[in-house]
């Protein structure tokens, strides 16, 4: 993720803009008049940066449905940028599936990614 998108995400998390990724289309939400034209030129020129850094992790389907989840948690709910929603979601996922890989649902997570900015 670079660190620009991660920034860019952030300002637009700190004005109500939460983006989302569906397929190889963003879609966002926002508090009304935050769109502006100049804010969706900027989106637009970032967009192949926002889908790569809104990609899903490679994650089994019940701990993606997971991820997604406490990912938007933090984000709407937590008052938090992205890089801090995205370490928040892997520590939760991290800490609530420590029993599952002892073997109660299997599956393996992979190592917490690392968000700068």
């Amino acid at each position: 993720m670079s660190d620009n998108a991660l920034g860019f995400l952030n300002s637009l998390a700190a004005v109500g803009v939460v983006l989302t990724r569906a397929d190889d289309q963003l879609r966002f939400d926002a508090p009304k008049g935050v769109m502006t034209p100049k804010l969706r030129a900027q989106i637009k020129a970032y967009k192949a940066a926002l889908l790569d850094a809104l990609k899903s992790p490679d994650l089994p389907p019940d701990l993606l449905y997971l991820w997604e989840e406490r990912m938007t948690i933090c984000l709407i709910d937590g008052g938090i940028g992205y890089g801090e929603a995205l370490q928040a979601a892997w520590k939760q996922i991290d800490g609530m599936c420590k029993d599952q890989r002892s073997g109660a649902v299997g599956g393996v997570l992979p190592s917490v990614p690392t968000a700068t900015a």
